[in-house]
Formats: C-alpha cells, sequence, structure tokens
C-alpha cells in the first residue's frame, strides 16, 4: 500500500513538473509560420531560390510571414558558377537540367517549381531548390525538426471530370 502511495505521488509530482515547464513555451495557435530562402548562391553549392509565389499571389523577398495552415509555394531556382564561364560551358557542367534555360551571363535558371506544405503556428520553413541526376527539385526544411516537410499539393477537380 506504500509503494501505491509514494508512486501515485511520484507520477502526481512528475505530471506537474511538466506541465508547468512546458506551458510557457506553447505555442499560440495564431502564432505566424515564417517562410525563408537562402538567396546567398555561395551558402548553397551555386544554387539560389527565388520565392515568385505564396498560395497563388505573387510576391517579392526572400522572407515571408504565414498563418498556420497548408501553403503553396512557386519558386524559381538558379545555378550559376563564379568562374566566368559561358553559357554553354554552364549548361554542360549542371548537367541538361529538364525545364531549364541558361541566360547570357552563364546562369541556369528553371521553370517554376512548386511546393505544398502545412505551416505549424511559430516555426520557421526554409525552401531551396537544386539539380539531382539532370532534374530541377525543391527541398523545404522545418528547421526545428530539420526534415523535408513538403507534402502533395492537392489541385481542385476539373469541371465536369
Amino acid at each position: 500500500m506504500a509503494n501505491r502511495i509514494l508512486t501515485t505521488v511520484a507520477m502526481t509530482a512528475g505530471v506537474l513538473c511538466c506541465s508547468a515547464g512546458t506551458h510557457g513555451s506553447r505555442r499560440d495557435s495564431n502564432e505566424p509560420a515564417e517562410l525563408i530562402t537562402t538567396s546567398s548562391q555561395a551558402e548553397s553549392g551555386g544554387y539560389g531560390t527565388d520565392i515568385l509565389k505564396i498560395d497563388g499571389r505573387q510576391v517579392k523577398g526572400g522572407s515571408f510571414s504565414l498563418p498556420p495552415g497548408r501553403h503553396s509555394v512557386e519558386v524559381a531556382g538558379t545555378w550559376k558558377n563564379g568562374s566566368g564561364m559561358g553559357a554553354g560551358m554552364a549548361f554542360g557542367i549542371v548537367g541538361a537540367l529538364v525545364g531549364s534555360m541558361v541566360d547570357e551571363t552563364g546562369a541556369v535558371h528553371s521553370s517554376p517549381l512548386v511546393a505544398c506544405f502545412i505551416a505549424r503556428p511559430g516555426r520557421t520553413y526554409r525552401i531551396r531548390t537544386f539539380g539531382e541526376s539532370g532534374v530541377w527539385k525543391i527541398e523545404l526544411f522545418d528547421e526545428q525538426t530539420t526534415y523535408d516537410v513538403k507534402s502533395p499539393c492537392k489541385t481542385a477537380p476539373k469541371p465536369g471530370g
């Protein structure tokens, strides 16, 4: 009987201790999330990412506050080698990245790419583009967990189908 009472007291103390400790760090469900991109190509192997649209609306900048919930993000990737090589040489090094355009400076640009995710309150998400096996790809990381949090983009049903 004494062991049961001791166990109950210990469990209750643990619950109260943990509840009090986490209460102050709990996120408000309306607290915005942050979406950022690394614009410095030096930090990402020569790749840069521009955010073009959020939830279908055109935007300009590299950091955005978003309400919690599901969002779509449209981005364009750029790869540029700092050696000043010609456009043909740059394209050859990157490989035949599907959906790419090369400008007069030798920078390789992707066609628009879309990623969807669910933003949680108070979290920061970093989006980046890169080339892999000849294809442009997107990673969208939750900076707290370091997980890629992309989810399938849901499209509206087509009329009559």
